[in-house]
């Protein structure tokens, strides 16, 4: 080679590494930009988990666009912020689903400590929900991980969990077995706070025991501890429990002494709102023991606001109960059956409460699979715009720098990299895949299951149903108030019913897969039928029933049952969610394309922000029926299901305050 050649050589090396250096350093400069918006939002977003959980999820959910998915332990980190603040807005299917991606990340980095943690806290989640058993398996499976990674704190608070299950299982002495376990780590540790935790808990479990020397031995060595370490909240709980195990023996000046220095501690904090509530309730429920109504009738009415300020049904359920003994014993009946009343009406809030939570519950892993699949088809799509780009970059830099000098080996790295690719892209479709068939078996395991409990439970309420009505019917010696009882009765009866026959419907709706026998439907003839059914119902409630159909049959092609349930939904809820006094129009609209039938009705209307969610499962919006029907959420899903099988198309018009248009629309090419 000639010197010339050399030069030329030697020049086209310098202008490669100069470009070279200049593309790193953008690249630097662009993800230092990146990075520093992450930190920003993740820090801000950590801060609100407590207290402020919905700006937390705002921000986390930002900071989850532009993570860096190369950095597993901050994304870990990011998952269980984002699981503790739907948590604390009981969205336990979102809380589930974050922690459950968070345990997979820890899994496939192979850090078993912190996949320990998450166990843990995903223990704490199914204790949330009252699942005892659940949460012992996942409790079981962090302690053994402890155990192997030799971490003493991990195993003393999972031992102290088991244990707390366990009581709350009422298996007494097998809870005290792994509270005594966990004592004797903490106390190794010398971790006061989960001396404290453990101490607490055996207390109780001997209170349960009828125990009364133990229980307060250890409640007062909590009170000594928690003045150690000036813990207010601590202290007025371990007071609070001594009053309710002198309670628990019958001791009631003791008791009361107790509760009455936990009430003058009161400080306004809302984590101490808890126990003043409990604090007052028992007052209220020794003074009536003492037959002291009037002292009652007050402690019970300081409970009834305290349980108002921390918006808690279960307190509010038990307030009302003992107001309304407090009433009995002063003969003011009118007002016992009034809160009594309120009781039961806020009991069966929390028992369709727990009911919810109980499917959620069922649906979690369905949906966690799910969601999976979709992030994972998410960062496929990303790694594969980023690969694009990058190999357009790539070319550009090889045509500028590397043209004459390495022209083999450019096209050897690019056939290797584009074979690195396809294997990387043929092993993720391989886990789509095997991801896919997971969620099509579990969906089906879903829906037996579903299927299976709403078969067993829609017999005994039909049964209940059927006696209650025999009752009514033959019951000649009951007074009014007997009579409007029962027919309370019979309606919760009807709603249970109706309720258990939609989840049957809807999970017989999801397990068919196969294609439907289409026939010809005579469409006006059924909206006739449906219009002359509830007719009677309408006017019940003042409403006018107008419809606006031809005379003639208008025909299509689809499934006569299907067709009669999607309307009969339609126009029922048009009743249901209607105002006394109004319209309700059913109208067919038919052009060379497209037949569409509306209904129309002049209710409270759906908010903007509400009508993504008008056709999922299990969600209430914030309209209610007028009349106090009942309405189990599943409606308008079934509605949705079937218009998909018929391949027609729903279409929703509303204005908050002056009605919904709910549009059915067909297609002629099928008439």
């Amino acid at each position: 080679m000639t010197f010339l050649g050399h030069a030329i050589f030697l020049n086209l090396i310098i202008v490669c590494f100069i470009f070279l250096k200049s593309k790193q350093i953008y690249a630097e400069s662009f993800l230092g930009t990146k990075k520093e918006q992450f930190d920003a939002l993740f820090e801000e977003g950590k801060k609100h988990v407590e207290d402020a959980p919905y700006k937390a999820i705002e921000l986390l959910e930002q900071a989850l666009r532009i993570a860096d998915f190369s950095n597993d332990s901050l994304l870990i980190q990011l998952y269980k912020n984002l699981s503790n603040a739907y948590c604390n807005t009981s969205n336990y299917e979102k809380a589930f689903l974050y922690l459950s991606i968070a345990k997979d990340t820890a899994l496939n980095k192979r850090d078993s400590l912190q996949f320990g943690w998450l166990s843990y806290e995903t223990g704490l989640l199914y204790y949330s929900i009252q699942d005892y058993q659940e949460a012992i398996k996942q409790f079981e499976q962090t302690y053994r991980i402890a155990k192997q990674q030799k971490n003493k704190v991990l195993e003393g608070a999972s031992l102290t969990q088991i244990g707390v299950q366990y009581r709350y299982l009422k298996d007494y002495w097998r809870s005290l077995r792994y509270l005594n376990l966990a004592e004797a780590i903490h106390l190794q540790n010398r971790d006061t706070l989960s001396i404290i935790g453990n101490y607490h808990n055996k207390a109780l479990l001997f209170t349960y025991f009828y125990k009364l020397d133990s229980a307060l031995y250890y409640f007062r060595q909590n009170i000594c501890l928690s003045q150690q370490i000036k813990n207010h909240n601590l202290l007025l709980a371990s007071i609070t429990r001594l009053g309710t195990a002198f309670e628990h023996a019958q001791q009631y000046d003791s008791a009361m002494y107790y509760y009455q220095k936990a009430i003058e501690m009161y400080n306004q904090k809302e984590s101490t709102l808890r126990w003043i509530t409990d604090s007052y309730q028992s007052m209220a429920r020794i003074h009536l023991k003492k037959r002291q109504t009037s002292s009652a009738r007050y402690y019970a009415q300081e409970a009834e606001k305290f349980s108002h300020i921390i918006s808690d049904k279960t307190y509010l359920t038990n307030t009302y109960y003992l107001l309304s003994e407090c009433y009995d014993s002063a003969r003011d009946f009118k007002k016992s059956l009034f809160y009594l009343k309120l009781a039961d009406s806020m009991r069966n809030k929390l028992l369709d409460y727990k009911r919810l939570q109980y499917i959620s519950s069922l649906n979690y892993k369905y949906e966690t699979v799910k969601k999976q699949n979709e992030i994972i088809k998410e960062r496929l799509a990303l790694e594969e715009a980023q690969h694009k780009t990058q190999k357009q970059k790539n070319d550009v830099l090889l045509l500028v720098t590397l043209t004459l000098i390495f022209t083999v080996a450019s096209v050897w790295i690019l056939v290797m990299r584009k074979n690195r690719i396809t294997a990387q892209l043929n092993l993720r479709n391989k886990q789509i895949s095997e991801m896919n068939k997971k969620l099509q078996e579990m969906n089906l395991e879903k829906n037996n299951l579903i299927s299976v409990v709403a078969h067993d439970i829609r017999a005994p309420f039909q049964r209940i149903k059927g006696l209650l009505n025999i009752i009514h019917m033959t019951g000649q010696n009951l007074n009014n108030e007997q009579i409007e009882l029962l027919k309370q009765a019979i309606k919760i009866a009807e709603q249970s019913t109706e309720m258990v026959t939609e989840l049957l419907d809807i999970s017989s709706l999801e397990a068919k897969t196969e294609d439907i026998d289409f026939q010809v439907v005579d469409l006006t003839a059924i909206l006739f039928e449906l219009i002359e059914i509830y007719k009677e119902q309408a006017q019940s409630k003042g409403i006018t029933l107008l419809h606006d159909l031809p005379q003639k049959k208008i025909e299509i092609m689809g499934n006569a049952n299907y067709v009669k349930r999607i309307f009969d939904n339609l126009i029922s809820n048009a009743i249901k969610f209607s105002f006394p006094n109004g319209k309700v129009t059913i109208s067919l609209v038919k052009d060379t394309e497209w037949i569409t039938v509306h209904v129309i009705d002049e209710g409270q209307g759906i908010a903007p922000e509400e009508k993504e969610l008008l056709f999922q499962k299990f969600k209430r919006l914030s309209a209610k029926p007028t009349a106090g029907e009942n309405s189990t959420g599943l409606g308008l899903a079934i509605v949705k299901q079937l218009a998909d099988k018929l391949h027609a198309k729903i279409e929703v018009e509303s204005q908050v305050g002056k009605g919904s248009d709910f549009a059915v629309i067909f297609s002629t090419q099928r008439a």
